[in-house]
């Protein structure tokens, strides 16, 4: 799914921090570290990932672009900046704050991926509905 998909739907999404060389870019995803691997392929420098910030997707373009704008003086070109990495995270902190979204913990991650799996299974295989009736009765009531 392409990050632009993010903006529509419930799923979880990342904004995040990758390094080449002197430069950082900001940006979101459903999985940044396989964002990483899909740009090294491309790329003349050792890409890593710095930070990543779980955010509801629907919100997540709005988050990156208030990130996007917080940094506007690092700028050079697309979403790649010359800042520290501490400037970044800054930045993307700052912008997750003005939108009021809490800071979600790994286990809230992993209830929703297990969420959406259910649920995606269940659109395929009605038959299965049974077996997460009990995990997640707000999706699948009895």
């Amino acid at each position: 799914m392409a990050a632009s998909d993010i903006a529509t739907t419930s799923r979880i999404g990342y904004i995040y921090v990758i390094a080449g060389g002197d430069l950082l870019k900001i940006g979101r995803s459903w999985a940044p570290g396989g964002r990483v691997r899909e740009m090294q392929t491309g790329s003349p420098v050792e890409l890593r990932l710095v930070h990543e910030v779980p955010v509801p997707g629907k919100t997540a373009p709005k988050v990156e672009r208030r990130a996007h704008r917080i940094l506007q003086d690092f700028h050079v070109r697309g979403e790649w900046y010359r800042c520290t990495d501490i400037e970044a995270v800054a930045a993307i902190t700052d912008a997750v704050s003005a939108f009021s979204i809490k800071r979600v913990t790994k286990d809230q991650v992993d209830d929703m991926l297990g969420r959406q799996r259910a649920i995606a299974l269940v659109a395929k295989n009605p038959e299965y509905r049974w077996m997460f009736e009990a995990a997640f009765p707000d999706v699948f009531p009895a």
